[in-house]
Protein backbone atom coordinates (compact mmCIF):
# COMPACT_ATOMS: atom_id res chain seq x y z
CA UNK A 1 0.00 0.00 0.00
CA UNK A 2 1.28 3.56 -0.76
CA UNK A 3 1.11 6.18 1.84
CA UNK A 4 3.53 8.80 0.82
CA UNK A 5 2.32 11.84 0.97
CA UNK A 6 -0.68 10.95 3.03
CA UNK A 7 -1.22 13.07 6.34
CA UNK A 8 -1.83 11.95 9.67
CA UNK A 9 -2.43 13.18 13.59
CA UNK A 10 0.01 12.46 15.44
CA UNK A 11 -0.71 13.08 19.19
CA UNK A 12 -3.05 15.52 18.31
CA UNK A 13 -0.70 18.22 17.81
CA UNK A 14 1.38 18.26 14.98
CA UNK A 15 0.88 16.88 11.69
CA UNK A 16 3.21 14.54 10.27
CA UNK A 17 3.40 12.17 6.99
CA UNK A 18 3.22 8.62 7.55
CA UNK A 19 6.49 8.03 6.88
CA UNK A 20 7.65 10.13 10.05
CA UNK A 21 9.12 13.54 8.20
CA UNK A 22 7.30 16.73 9.00
CA UNK A 23 5.32 18.44 6.46
CA UNK A 24 6.89 21.50 4.60
CA UNK A 25 7.00 24.68 6.51
CA UNK A 26 4.65 27.62 4.73
CA UNK A 27 5.11 30.72 3.40
CA UNK A 28 3.62 32.80 6.72
CA UNK A 29 5.74 30.39 9.11
CA UNK A 30 8.72 31.22 7.40
CA UNK A 31 7.93 34.88 7.59
CA UNK A 32 6.91 34.77 11.68
CA UNK A 33 10.37 33.16 11.65
CA UNK A 34 12.27 35.89 9.76
CA UNK A 35 10.61 38.77 11.70
CA UNK A 36 11.65 37.06 15.26
CA UNK A 37 14.94 36.88 14.19
CA UNK A 38 15.18 40.08 13.18
CA UNK A 39 13.54 41.45 16.39
CA UNK A 40 16.18 38.52 18.21
CA UNK A 41 18.85 40.51 16.25
CA UNK A 42 18.03 44.28 16.41
CA UNK A 43 15.80 44.60 20.03
CA UNK A 44 17.47 45.32 23.36
CA UNK A 45 15.42 44.16 26.36
CA UNK A 46 13.96 47.70 26.94
CA UNK A 47 12.70 47.47 23.25
CA UNK A 48 10.81 44.72 24.42
CA UNK A 49 9.53 46.25 27.70
CA UNK A 50 8.71 49.13 25.68
CA UNK A 51 6.41 47.07 23.61
CA UNK A 52 5.01 45.16 26.47
CA UNK A 53 4.27 48.02 28.05
CA UNK A 54 2.35 49.36 25.15
CA UNK A 55 0.73 46.84 24.84
CA UNK A 56 -0.94 46.27 28.11
CA UNK A 57 -1.84 50.03 27.91
CA UNK A 58 -4.00 49.60 24.96
CA UNK A 59 -5.26 46.44 26.46
CA UNK A 60 -6.36 48.36 29.61
CA UNK A 61 -8.13 51.00 27.96
CA UNK A 62 -9.99 48.72 25.26
CA UNK A 63 -11.00 47.42 28.74
CA UNK A 64 -11.94 50.38 30.02
CA UNK A 65 -13.76 51.48 26.76
CA UNK A 66 -15.98 48.47 27.24
CA UNK A 67 -16.97 48.69 30.38
CA UNK A 68 -17.59 52.08 30.04
CA UNK A 69 -19.88 51.82 26.92
CA UNK A 70 -21.38 48.48 29.18
CA UNK A 71 -22.36 51.27 31.80
CA UNK A 72 -23.56 54.23 29.88
CA UNK A 73 -25.89 51.38 27.72
CA UNK A 74 -27.35 50.39 31.49
CA UNK A 75 -27.87 53.90 33.20
CA UNK A 76 -29.85 54.60 29.57
CA UNK A 77 -31.31 51.38 29.49
CA UNK A 78 -32.83 52.06 32.87
CA UNK A 79 -33.55 55.53 32.47
CA UNK A 80 -35.99 54.48 29.84
CA UNK A 81 -37.41 51.93 31.47
CA UNK A 82 -37.80 54.46 34.57
CA UNK A 83 -39.68 56.69 32.11
CA UNK A 84 -41.97 54.30 30.55
CA UNK A 85 -43.42 52.33 33.16
CA UNK A 86 -42.85 54.28 36.54
CA UNK A 87 -44.39 57.67 36.54
CA UNK A 88 -44.57 58.45 40.25
CA UNK A 89 -40.23 57.83 40.03
CA UNK A 90 -38.91 60.07 36.63
CA UNK A 91 -36.09 60.02 35.45
CA UNK A 92 -34.69 63.06 36.38
CA UNK A 93 -35.27 62.26 40.02
CA UNK A 94 -32.89 59.23 38.96
CA UNK A 95 -30.79 61.75 37.18
CA UNK A 96 -30.41 63.85 40.86
CA UNK A 97 -29.68 60.54 42.67
CA UNK A 98 -27.01 59.67 40.21
CA UNK A 99 -25.63 63.32 40.47
CA UNK A 100 -25.36 62.87 44.22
Amino acid sequence: MHTSGVLKFWRGDFIKHIDGGYRPLDARIVAHLRRLDWQRRNWWADDYVRVARQQASDATAAQRRATDTIWTDLKRDTTSYVDSHHHSFSSSALRRMEAA
